[in-house]
């Protein structure tokens, strides 16, 4: 027997079990930017920039119209897994479900992105004009099974948040 050799089956072993259990995951990355309505001091709307696995989508989950059922460019669908991806805004008030407007999908390249808005009111009650929001929902990539969240400090008399625009994509091979 060749030394060393038994090192490149585990390795292999080991690299199937990774790709395997990564197939539950479909949340790519996001971004949660929001900016003030003009005119109005305490309402906002938020803009979510998310990318997902376009192959997660089928059936009742991520639904669209391809001829494979799943997103493609134009759809709006509901954004479900196994927990609510959901938009809480930070000020108690029950999450908002979540809508994607499609914007780009590739089949060979296993992504869909697109687009969510939210519009919200802050309450003047209590006197802060600072909040956290937070998109969360679960599954990820770098964690296969772990819920995950993007957040953003709204601070409405700033009138508009930072925005990153474009995140790397991890790619597991």
């Amino acid at each position: 027997r060749q030394r060393g050799s038994g090192w490149g089956w585990g390795v292999a072993l080991w690299v199937f079990v990774c790709l395997w259990g990564a197939e539950a995951v479909h949340f790519q990355s996001g971004t949660v930017g929001w900016e003030r309505v003009e005119n109005t001091p305490r309402t906002v709307v938020f803009t979510l920039r998310t990318m997902w696995l376009r192959s997660y989508s089928a059936g009742s989950v991520f639904a669209g119209t391809g001829s494979d059922q799943r997103a493609v460019e134009g759809d709006v669908i509901d954004l479900t897994g196994t927990e609510p991806v959901e938009l809480d805004v930070g000020d108690g008030s029950t999450p908002y479900s979540l809508k994607l407007s499609v914007q780009k999908a590739s089949q060979g390249e296993d992504f869909v992105y697109g687009v969510s808005t939210v519009m919200h009111t802050y309450a003047a009650t209590g006197g802060s004009d600072s909040f956290t929001a937070v998109l969360r929902g679960c599954c990820r990539r770098a964690q296969a099974g772990a819920s995950w969240a993007v957040s953003v400090r709204v601070v409405l008399s700033a009138g508009e948040s930072l925005v990153a625009w474009g995140l790397p994509v991890q790619t597991v091979r």
